[in-house]
C-alpha cells in the first residue's frame, strides 16, 4: 500500500513538473517568436526602400508564424506551409505605394492594413476599382488594425473563411490560390493574379 502511495505521488510531482517545464518552452518560444516578429516589422517599417525580394524574406515569416499560432493554416488543407507564402504576395500587392514601392502605403504604415481591406467605418483614402472594364476613381473607407497579426486575422476570419472564399481555400498552389481569389472576387483588377504572381516568382529567384 505504501509502495502503491509513494507512486502515486511520484507520477503527481513528475507530472507538474512536465507540466511546468512545456509551460516554460512554450513561454521561451513565444517570447523568442515575438522578438524576430518585431525585429522584423521594424525593418519591414522603417524609411529604407527595399526590393520586393527584401520585403517577402521579411514579411513571409511573421505572417507563417501568425497563421500557424492560430491555427489559420489549417483552412486551407491543401496549401500546407506555402499558403504563407500566397497570404505574402497578398502583401507584396496590396502594401506597395503608387511608385510601386513594396510595404511603403499609407495604409500599411499608418493603419497596419496591408491587404486593402475595407470597412463601414475606418479611414477614407482615395482607391481605384475595375468597374464594367473601366478603371474608377473612387474613395473609400479602409480598415484600421492595432497590428500586423489583427489584419491576418481579418483577412482570414472575416473573408477568406467565408463560404464564397471556398475555392480559394481549396487551391493546391500558390498560382491557383490568387487565381481563385480573383475570381471570388477580392480583387477587381482582371490581371491581378497573373502580376503577382509574376512578382513572387522574381522574389524566388
Amino acid at each position: 500500500m505504501k509502495k502503491f502511495i509513494l507512486m502515486i505521488i511520484i507520477l503527481i510531482t513528475f507530472k507538474l513538473f512536465y507540466t511546468k517545464l512545456s509551460n516554460y518552452e512554450r513561454n521561451i518560444k513565444l517570447l523568442m517568436e515575438n522578438y524576430f516578429i518585431n525585429n522584423n516589422l521594424m525593418q519591414l517599417k522603417d524609411n529604407s526602400i527595399k526590393s520586393r525580394k527584401e520585403v517577402f524574406k521579411l514579411a513571409q515569416p511573421v505572417i507563417d508564424i501568425y497563421l500557424k499560432r492560430h491555427n489559420y493554416h489549417l483552412l486551407f488543407p491543401n496549401m500546407k506551409d506555402s499558403i504563407s507564402y500566397a497570404i505574402t504576395c497578398i502583401f507584396l500587392s496590396e502594401s506597395s505605394n503608387k511608385l510601386g514601392q513594396c510595404a511603403k502605403s499609407s495604409l500599411w504604415l499608418n493603419y497596419n492594413n496591408p491587404f486593402g481591406l475595407t470597412s463601414h467605418q475606418g479611414v477614407k483614402l482615395v482607391s481605384w476599382e475595375m468597374i464594367k472594364k473601366k478603371k474608377v476613381i473612387m474613395k473609400r473607407t479602409f480598415k484600421i488594425f492595432s497590428s500586423l497579426e489583427e489584419a491576418i486575422t481579418s483577412l482570414i476570419q472575416d473573408y477568406l473563411s467565408n463560404g464564397r472564399f471556398v475555392n480559394t481555400c481549396n487551391s493546391y498552389s500558390i498560382k491557383q490560390f490568387l487565381f481563385n481569389l480573383q475570381r471570388d472576387g477580392y480583387c477587381t483588377n482582371p490581371h491581378w493574379n497573373s502580376m503577382i504572381y509574376n512578382i513572387y516568382l522574381k522574389t524566388q529567384i
